[in-house]
């Protein structure tokens, strides 16, 4: 009797792994992403917000076709990309870096394409300083929540490319708006 539970056991754990034969396991990407930084107005920095360019180092592990545990590395600062205009009115300026784990959903719309949301949560580091960077305004680190939205493409089995929006809330004075794209390669 006790073999029938041991052979469902065996069964249902070979088929879920022929299932993921399928599926690429791991997927390396790489992107940039614009967008604005907003300050919060209870922060002693100016209240302008700042423009950011930030570049996005991600890494997916699939458990299946639809769902993955995704990681991100987002390295960024505000006087790379002018898209408002308000670094140049601006005197200070904001570096930050944000390791970003999440789980990530995808619908398939075709064969080749599909939209994702990722939901995490990220460990950031920030400062904001004057324009020389010779006087700290404000810094900080911590945990927060991060969120993600996209579409993918795959060109073919490896290799493919994706667009997103992606949202992050920096401590208490911070919140990032970005969108962005980049390319990817599964193996």
């Amino acid at each position: 009797m006790r073999a029938i539970p041991l052979f469902c056991a065996l069964t249902i754990s070979l088929s879920s792994s022929l299932a993921l034969a399928e599926v690429n396991q791991h997927t390396l990407g790489i992107g940039y992403e614009i967008g604005t930084a907003d300050v919060s107005q209870d922060s002693d920095v100016d209240n302008i917000d700042f423009d950011i360019g930030q570049v996005n180092l991600v890494y997916n592990y699939h458990l299946n076709e639809n769902w993955a545990l995704q990681t991100n590395y987002l390295i960024g600062r505000s006087d790379s990309f002018n898209l408002t205009f308000g670094n140049i009115f601006s005197d200070n300026k904001v570096d930050y870096n944000s390791i970003a784990i999440s789980v990530r959903g995808a619908l398939p719309i075709s064969s080749s394409s599909n939209i994702y949301a990722a939901v995490g949560g990220h460990r950031y580091d920030y400062e904001v300083t004057d324009k020389s960077a010779s006087n700290i305004l404000s810094d900080d680190d911590g945990f927060s929540f991060t969120g993600e939205l996209g579409l993918e493409v795959s060109f073919n089995d490896s290799f493919g490319g994706f667009i997103n929006y992606r949202y992050m809330k920096l401590g208490s004075e911070l919140e990032f708006n970005a969108i962005g794209a980049g390319v990817t390669y599964s193996f």
